[in-house]
C-alpha cells in the first residue's frame, strides 16, 4: 500500500501536488471584482464563469454593482463618445451600469480642446464611497480584480488606501494586497479630482497582473501598459483578443500562477505574525 501511494504521488504533476497542498493548508483568498462600463456585478460574474471555476480552490470572487445606470436622464449624461443609450432592463440583473458620468456638453468640450480638466466626473465620489464601504464591511478582502472602467476606479481606491498624501475619506481597510487589471487604463483627473494624482508620478508597491488584448479597439494597449508602469511589481499578459477577459486554456495558468503566489505570500506573512 505504501509503495502504491508513492507511485501515485510521483505520477502527479508538480502543480497538482502544489495546488492540493495549498487547498488543504491555506485559507482561500477573497477577491473583490469591479465591472466595466455597461456591465454590472451579475454580468461580470457570468463573463468570468470559467475563471471562477479554475480559481475556486484558491480564491473566492465577490462582485459588486455600481448604483449608477448607464444613462442618467436628469444629467443628460453618457460615458463614452461611442455609447448608445442603454435598453430598458426587465430585471435589476440586466441593468447596465457605470461608475461615473460625464455631462454631455463637457464631453463635447473635451473632444474639442483635449483638455480633460474642463470635464467633471459626476457621481464618482459616490461610487468610491460605495465600494469602500462594501470592502470595509463585507469581510476581509485580499485583492481586487477590475475590468476596463473598473480599473480606473480600483486605481483611485488603491491610491487613497496607500498614498501618504491622500486627503479623501475613502480608504480600503485593510489595503489591497494585490490587483488584477483586465483591459485597464488610467484616466487623467478632471478639475474636481485633481487631488487624486492617478496621472502623476506616484507608483504603488503592491503586486499586480495587467492583462490586455492586442486587438482591443476600446482601450489602446498603450494605456494598459501605462497603467502597469504605475505598479512597481507588475506582470503582464498580452493576448490576441480584443476588449474582454481572456479565459482560454493558455491564459488560465497565468491567473493561477499569480493568485498562487499571492496566496503563498499571505500564508507566509500570517505565519510570521
Amino acid at each position: 500500500k505504501l509503495l502504491f501511494l508513492l507511485v501515485v504521488v510521483i505520477e502527479l504533476s508538480h502543480s497538482s501536488v502544489k495546488s492540493l497542498l495549498m487547498n488543504v493548508s491555506m485559507p482561500k483568498l477573497k477577491i473583490l471584482c469591479l465591472h466595466g462600463h455597461r456591465q454590472n456585478g451579475y454580468i461580470l460574474q457570468k463573463k468570468t464563469k470559467q475563471l471562477r471555476k479554475k480559481l475556486s480552490h484558491l480564491a473566492e470572487l465577490e462582485y459588486i454593482s455600481s448604483s449608477l445606470p448607464v444613462v442618467d436622464p436628469e444629467l443628460n449624461c453618457v460615458n463614452d463618445a461611442n455609447d448608445l443609450p442603454g435598453e430598458i432592463a426587465e430585471t435589476t440583473e440586466e441593468v447596465e451600469r457605470t461608475w461615473w458620468y460625464w455631462r454631455r456638453h463637457e464631453r463635447e468640450a473635451v473632444a474639442r480642446t483635449r483638455d480633460l480638466e474642463v470635464a467633471e466626473f459626476v457621481h464618482l465620489e459616490e461610487s468610491l464611497t460605495n465600494v469602500a464601504s462594501f470592502w470595509n464591511t463585507q469581510g476581509e478582502f485580499d485583492g481586487i480584480l477590475a475590468f476596463s472602467q473598473g480599473s480606473t476606479l480600483a486605481s483611485i481606491l488603491i491610491h487613497c488606501s496607500l498614498s501618504e498624501t491622500n486627503n479623501h475619506n475613502v480608504q480600503l481597510i485593510p489595503p489591497p494586497r494585490f490587483a488584477i487589471f483586465v483591459s485597464g487604463f488610467m484616466t487623467p483627473c478632471p478639475s474636481n479630482l485633481l487631488d487624486y494624482p492617478i496621472s502623476g508620478n506616484e507608483t504603488y508597491d503592491i503586486p499586480s497582473l495587467h492583462i490586455y488584448g492586442v486587438a482591443d479597439q476600446l482601450v489602446d494597449p498603450a494605456r494598459s501598459l501605462a497603467m502597469a508602469s504605475k505598479y512597481q511589481d507588475h506582470k503582464i499578459l498580452a493576448h490576441d483578443g480584443g476588449h474582454g477577459i481572456p479565459q482560454r486554456v493558455e491564459h488560465i495558468p497565468v491567473y493561477l500562477e499569480f493568485v498562487e503566489e499571492m496566496a503563498e505570500a499571505l500564508n507566509r506573512s500570517e505565519q510570521i505574525a
